[in-house]
């Protein structure tokens, strides 16, 4: 045993408890900074600073596509500094339509697939927004949400964006902390938008009630739910078992079946799914070198002629097997019917808690009031110091020979200010106008806009339009302030900004797509 020098200094601590703590905060950590997401926007930290940076540097729908390996490396330099293979899956996993029901990103390129493959490395990939995407640049600015200093504090980053649409329930997200997992599934956009409409109508609707138009998750892989019966529960509580499946449907002129949607498990792995039904459907050998029969016996091929026209996975079958008791054989015993679970775990401003149906639109709505108060807050500054330049512009009417005067005689905008405010007289002004400059109190904006205008267009101001645009600016502020008290005028607001990006969705591109039934688990029979 190695003893410390005499000079050492030693503390004594309590192992255990230091071990607790720390590991609680490396815990809370992971959980805030990394992978869980907020209900107010339904992003990850690395999915925000990835939004923070394509909305900054204008890589929207509207401009052309960046490399993704510039995004990365912006993103880490600036917002997030960890791993480039971590940002560059982030952001492509944010592109993945069979993975979100509104992906924010596109990418131009290989950006991976359903079946498997990966996404092509990010100096040979091109990213921009989609509208989705463009859409949480609305509002975004210091004041509306709050921003905070980035990891070596160079810059300001939003802490949340101000989400448009309840995009956590919509596109969903699976993240693993220390002693936490949120599983949530993706949802039929106009559905999910339709439901939180309603709720905003009438707060005390039961969750029954809700989902008559939310009847369950929605799927890009379309699929089936079959355990109808037990969704109200998991949506009052927030976390149970889905039980999902494929579709397929049975060829009699060719005796095979085709698998044609997959369950969402199997979504971005396919290829794996195709892998374990045909090893299967085929005989292998113990560790003793013994045959044994196949898993699943009366397959004679698995054959993945999936393509640009959709899936097709085809399974082969021998003569004389029963295709309703193959469907259930393979619905028992391969990947093709599985359990999704469902952790509706999230944040809120860094409060970690489980939500039900009710308790996210209830935070949700809270946030949306946020931005409206603010939003408006920052409208009726602007409108006050607005309306402060068209007094000011108006008492300049009844003083222009006298503040003309001024101008002319000042040594500069300087000077000039100095006049308006405190009512200064200067070398070569006429002593006719003394008198009335004695009584200039021009506020320190007033004086600063006055200033900063040429000699020749404080004479030709346009007072009557000048009086017009104040009195639309009353009517303006009025407004403000109403939606700034008011609670029942922000819902009206809410509601109607809603319906307006219900408007912009495409009711065939947004069709349910998954089928929600009540259905027995299946069961291998005998064939």
């Amino acid at each position: 045993m190695v003893k410390p020098a005499k000079d050492a200094h030693v503390d004594d601590i309590d192992f255990q408890s230091n071990y607790k703590s720390d590991f609680y905060d490396y815990g809370m950590s992971v959980i805030e900074d990394r992978a869980i997401p907020d209900i107010r926007d339904g992003l990850k930290p690395v999915h925000r600073a990835i939004m923070t940076e394509m909305l900054t540097s204008h890589i929207t729908s509207k401009n052309k596509h960046t490399k993704v390996a510039k995004i990365t490396g912006a993103v880490i330099g600036k917002w997030h500094p960890h791993g480039d293979t971590s940002v560059e899956d982030a952001l492509a996993g944010m592109a993945a339509p069979w993975k979100n029901s509104m992906p924010p990103i596109e990418i131009k390129g290989n950006g991976g697939s359903v079946y498997g493959d990966t996404h092509a490395a990010g100096r040979y990939i091109e990213a921009r927004l989609t509208p989705t995407g463009d859409a949480y640049g609305k509002n975004l600015k210091k004041g509306i949400v709050p921003y905070v200093p980035n990891f070596d504090e160079t810059a300001m980053m939003p802490s949340v964006m101000p989400a448009q649409l309840p995009y956590l329930l919509i596109n969903g997200t699976e993240g693993i902390a220390v002693g936490v997992a949120s599983n949530i599934p993706t949802h039929n956009p106009i559905e999910v938008i339709n439901t939180f409409i309603s709720f905003v109508s009438n707060q005390k609707q039961t969750v029954e009630e809700l989902m008559q138009t939310l009847p369950g998750p929605d799927f890009p892989t379309k699929g089936e739910i079959i355990n109808k019966s037990e969704l109200a529960e998991i949506y009052k509580t927030g976390i149970g078992q889905i039980r999902v499946r494929g579709r397929m449907r049975y060829d009699k002129k060719t005796n095979s079946l085709h698998i044609y949607e997959i369950p969402f498990t199997a979504s971005g792995s396919m290829d794996t799914l195709v892998l374990e039904i045909a090893n299967a459907s085929i005989e292998t050998t113990d560790k003793n070198g013994r045959k044994k029969a196949p898993k699943i016996l009366g397959i004679t091929s698995v054959l993945d002629h999936s393509g640009k026209d959709g899936i097709d996975i085809t399974i082969q079958l021998r003569r004389g097997v029963d295709p309703d008791a193959m469907m259930r054989e393979l619905f028992a015993k391969t990947r093709l019917e599985t359990t999704l679970k469902f952790d509706f775990s999230a944040l809120n401003n860094r409060r970690l808690r489980r939500y039900g149906l009710r308790k996210y639109f209830s935070e949700y709505l809270a946030y949306q009031h946020e931005i409206i108060i603010n939003e408006y807050t920052i409208r009726k500054q602007e409108l006050e110091l607005r309306m402060e330049i068209i007094k000011g512009l108006l008492i300049m009417q009844q003083f222009i020979d006298e503040v003309l005067s001024s101008a002319k005689n000042s040594n500069g905008k300087s000077e000039f200010k100095e006049v308006l405010q405190t009512g200064k007289i200067l070398s070569g002004v006429p002593k006719k106008y003394h008198n009335k400059i004695k009584i200039f109190n021009f506020t320190e904006n007033q004086s600063e806009y006055i200033s900063n205008m040429p000699i020749h267009k404080i004479n030709r101001v346009d007072y009557q339009a000048i009086i017009d645009e104040g009195k639309q600016i009353q009517k303006d502020i009025s407004i403000a302030e109403g939606l700034i008290m008011d609670v029942s005028k922000r819902k009206r607001l809410i509601i109607s900004r809603h319906k307006d990006e219900l408007k912009n969705l495409n009711p065939e591109e947004f069709k349910r797509k998954t089928n929600i039934i009540d259905d027995v688990i299946s069961v291998a029979s005998k064939l």
